[in-house]
């Protein structure tokens, strides 16, 4: 069965066709959860390969205390626009929490 959505065959030999723009581009696409990766280096490593607009606050919650998440994002030196988004705008605005889609 195939999926009518599905990509089928996207090996090397395709890429141009799937992804015009190239893989990067597509990469800056994805969302990224933080889940205890929030070192000032991995964070800063992040930061340059994606807009901050595609980072999520994640804890890993249950694994870990949802404080030590909080306590480790409250260590990083982010701009308070940046530290917004990534606290909370950024799922807000994936989710449709703030449009009249969401109800």
């Amino acid at each position: 069965m195939v999926w009518p959505d599905q990509v089928q065959g996207a090996g090397i030999g395709r890429q141009a066709e799937l992804f015009p723009e190239g893989i990067t581009a597509e990469f800056r696409r994805l969302y990224f959860e933080c889940a205890q990766a929030y070192s000032p280096e991995q964070m800063a490593l992040l930061m340059s390969r994606v807009p901050v607009s595609q980072i999520l606050f994640g804890s890993d919650y249950d694994r870990f205390p949802l404080r030590h998440a909080v306590e480790q994002m409250d260590r990083l030196e982010l701009l308070p626009e940046d530290r917004r988004a990534i606290e909370s705008g950024n799922a807000r605005r994936l989710l449709r929490l703030d449009s009249d889609e969401s109800t």
